[in-house]
């Protein structure tokens, strides 16, 4: 369902000169400087970089330069010293282990229930035409949950069409539609992406389709990982291999609604596969099912040429920045296949890790190198490439690689900014994350210098306060992550106080985070806590958990005078579904006076163990990637990445 990945570890510049010059710059600030023409980061802000408008100009030539790559004037302010103070952060982000939500494991461990089935045994239902029977329905605006009962339209020996009861949908488009479902696109993506759970949770082979109203304003369709789970384990569970397509957007003589379908069975077919893939990743599969089938991807890749600063690895909250979104997931997704083949693309849908790491992990299974160099290739240089073939998309450009060959439609990025006038000129700019910005330089002079610098260091986080050092839950969808510690308490006889800081950015009504308290002797249960919610609207929540945004730092105290005498666990767990992320949840400076224990996470990790939390400080070291083209003579000039506190010169004519 369309509900954001895990952190970003690098900003990448991908620098495009066209001619004179193109730059294509993935995340960071920029200034032209005297004498020349220069690009200087001086930070940036991961979620909110501007748009600027694209401007197309004419581009002379460029003659290949002798570029100078270095770090910065200062060595105490140099790259080295960034890299070696923040190197720590970013590998503790890089090896952090995120466990997988088990939706069965997790109500019998927070609700206490015992003995949940994972499928059910009984023989399945052989529904007919006109049975009706009740199902759980989701408006995705109020984010709340309505029974309604649905009547069985079409029925095969793999697919029951359910229509909600009230629609007037004619029997003839319903044949059409679900004939055409299940001739092309549920073979295609079965042999492609794989095959959904079979018989699945309900012992039914038959994947379900439910049409229905008042699912949200914008909503196509969408597929839902606690259907795939008994309703002991998800109140709200309808316990049917299923998607549902929203009848108040999508009319069954639409043909964008056959382009749904095929998105939503790759959703259902990878959730069983890899349940907690990176959301951008799954998307960009689901669109290239579309593709795939010979539908349309409903223009999102046009979206997102228009304006390509746009944070790949990335999902929002807000429906309507997705468009974007999906536009960038699924062109990337695309070349992947256009570059590497079937066999690797099925691999890495298949893959359990997830994003960049997977991508990672099946380029080098595949021992895929670039073919120039002789390098191993990793997913930032095929990200490179990538912002390279989205301006240029041209066979006969380099070695072949800067191309869409199978989807011929795709469309060429829109030029950023232009300049014409590039003595003593500064510029100052900012781009996302994994975004890409495009600067063509038309320049009236016969030659100028170009320098770059970017910014040493990047935030994880978009916090302005707070100590340098805390605990941070990360980010993944359809993921479990935990923070704990034994306390001894044996010698407290009198009231225990726990105290401590926290600030969170969690999805509203989705995401949720406990604390824990569990001893040997009786079953763990959740702790309420100041600031933790009781609200359930969706189902996903298994008591107060802290839940939507904290608006800054807040302290919480908890009593834990109930455990004095005694051994007790804590665990901070969050607990996220299989769509879309908010920033996360930190804590730092806990405290318990009554046993002496503080700790500020400055110095070491307090005793706390993290599975999938890690002891971070807020920064890490930032890299660039610049690209160079000559577009006149259709010439890469070069590829050039930039470490922490380094610096690009280059001399252009």
């Amino acid at each position: 369902m369309d509900r954001s990945e895990k952190t970003i570890l690098l900003v990448l510049v991908s620098l495009l000169l066209v001619a004179c010059c193109l730059l294509v710059l993935c995340g960071g600030i920029f200034y032209l400087v005297t004498g020349g023409l220069g690009f200087f980061s001086q930070g940036v802000d991961l979620r909110k970089s501007p748009t600027p408008e694209a401007v197309f100009l004419p581009t002379p030539t460029v003659t290949s330069p002798t570029p100078t790559v270095g770090g910065s004037d200062s060595q105490g302010e140099g790259g080295v010293w960034v890299i070696e103070e923040f190197s720590d952060t970013l590998t503790a982000l890089q090896n952090a282990q995120i466990p997988s939500a088990d939706l069965v494991y997790l109500a019998e461990r927070y609700e206490g229930k015992t003995g949940i089935p994972l499928q059910l045994t009984a023989e399945p239902v052989a529904y007919r035409l006109g049975d009706r029977l009740d199902f759980f329905k989701l408006n995705v605006d109020t984010n709340t949950t309505e029974l309604v009962t649905a009547v069985l339209r079409y029925a095969s020996n793999r697919v029951y069409f359910w229509v909600e009861d009230g629609l007037n949908v004619s029997s003839s488009e319903i044949n059409r539609v679900l004939s055409e479902f299940e001739s092309r696109i549920y073979p295609t993506n079965q042999e492609f992406f794989g095959q959904e759970w079979m018989p699945g949770v309900d012992n039914d082979p038959h994947v379900y389709i439910l049409y229905a109203s008042n699912m949200g304003t914008n909503l196509a369709g969408y597929t839902a990982s606690t259907d795939t789970v008994v309703p002991q384990a998800h109140e709200y569970s309808n316990a049917h291999e299923m998607f549902y397509i929203n009848s108040d957007v999508q009319t069954l003589s639409d043909p964008y609604t056959l382009s749904v379908m095929a998105h939503e069975l790759q959703h259902l077919i990878h959730g069983y596969h890899d349940p907690n893939e990176d959301l951008w990743m799954n998307e960009g599969f689901s669109e290239l099912a579309t593709l795939l089938n010979g539908y349309n991807a409903g223009g999102f890749d046009n979206i997102f040429a228009f304006n390509t600063d746009v944070q790949l690895n990335d999902w929002s909250v807000i429906p309507s920045v997705n468009n974007s979104h999906y536009g960038a997931s699924f062109l990337f997704v695309t070349y992947l296949l256009e570059r590497f083949g079937e066999d690797f693309t099925k691999a890495l849908v298949a893959d359990q890790l997830s994003g960049f790491s997977s991508i990672d992990h099946i380029l080098s299974a595949f021992d895929h190198k670039d073919s120039e160099t002789g390098d191993s290739l990793s997913a930032d240089d095929v990200f490179m490439d990538w912002t390279i073939t989205n301006f240029m998309n041209d066979e006969g450009f380099g070695d072949g690689r800067y191309v869409y060959r199978i989807y011929q439609e795709a469309p060429n990025a829109t030029v950023t900014e232009t300049l014409v006038e590039c003595s003593n000129v500064q510029l100052d700019r900012k781009v996302h994350q994994y975004g890409t910005d495009y600067f063509r330089l038309a320049c009236a002079q016969d030659g100028f210098d170009l320098k770059f610098s970017g910014a040493q260091t990047v935030a994880v986080l978009p916090i302005s306060t707070g100590a340098s050092r805390f605990m941070w839950s990360n980010r993944a969808d359809a993921s479990v992550t935990r923070l704990s510690r034994e306390f001894d308490f044996t010698k407290v006889t009198g009231p225990i106080m726990l105290e401590y800081n926290v600030w969170y950015d969690l999805e509203s009504d989705y995401d949720f985070l406990y604390l824990i308290a569990s001893q040997e002797d009786r079953s763990e249960r959740i702790l309420h806590t100041p600031s933790c919610s009781l609200s359930d609207t969706t189902g996903n929540s298994f008591g107060c958990g802290y839940n939507g945004s904290s608006y800054g730092w807040t302290t919480e105290q908890v009593d834990l005078s109930e455990f004095a005498g005694s051994k007790v666990t804590l665990s901070f767990e969050y607990v996220t579904d299989e769509a879309v992320t908010g920033e996360g949840f930190i804590i730092d400076n806990i405290r318990i006076a009554e046993i002496g224990y503080r700790t500020d996470f400055e110095q070491d990790a307090g005793g706390w163990k993290g599975e999938g939390f890690v002891h971070i400080n807020n920064i890490l070291p930032q890299t660039f990637l610049v690209s160079i083209i000559d577009t006149y003579n259709d010439v890469l000039v070069g590829k050039y990445v930039l470490d922490s506190g380094d610096k690009l010169q280059l001399h252009l004519e």
